[in-house]
């Protein structure tokens, strides 16, 4: 009998720590069944941010569409980012080695750097005229504010300019 006693504490134990784990909406911290689409950054698919900043489905529906084009484009940029890395991480260490070369090669990976700092700083300017300046600015205070609570905020990157 007090085997099973142990036995069912434990399992007890272990089932409320996956359940913690997922969140309360069972998919775990971001995830609502979208597969690939959905993660940490896509802040507007959290009811409560959707409420406390009064989303319209159809301002949604243009987030939705935004994100999709901005992770394609940065899936690019990125893929070149570390081919251009491998290269110069090669050149670097290859017997035809030369300053000239390296620079080219760096500038190279410099200017793939650079196109991505655009292509984020394009999709913040893009959620802002979505949302407008109230909006963005209860936006980016709300994150804020929940960080500074030590509970992350809805999502990282939207309160830290």
């Amino acid at each position: 009998m007090k085997k099973v006693t142990v036995w069912t504490v434990v399992l007890v134990v272990a089932l409320a720590g996956v359940a913690m784990a997922k969140g309360p909406g069972g998919g775990g911290w971001g995830y609502s069944g979208k597969g690939l689409n959905d993660h940490r950054g896509m802040w507007w698919d959290r009811d409560q941010v959707t409420e406390d900043i009064g989303l319209t489905p159809k301002e949604i529906d243009k987030l939705d569409d935004l994100h999709r084009g901005h992770q394609h484009s940065m899936i690019d940029l990125r893929e070149d980012a570390g081919d251009l890395r491998r290269d110069l991480a090669e050149y670097l260490e290859s017997d035809s080695f030369s300053v000239s070369g390296a620079r080219e090669k760096y500038k190279a990976l410099d200017k793939i750097r650079s196109e991505m700092s655009e292509a984020m700083f394009n999709y913040r300017i893009k959620q802002r005229e979505i949302l407008g300046t109230d909006r963005f600015g209860k936006l980016r205070d709300g994150f804020g504010e929940h960080r500074h609570e030590g509970r992350g905020g809805y999502g990282r990157h939207m309160g830290g300019y």
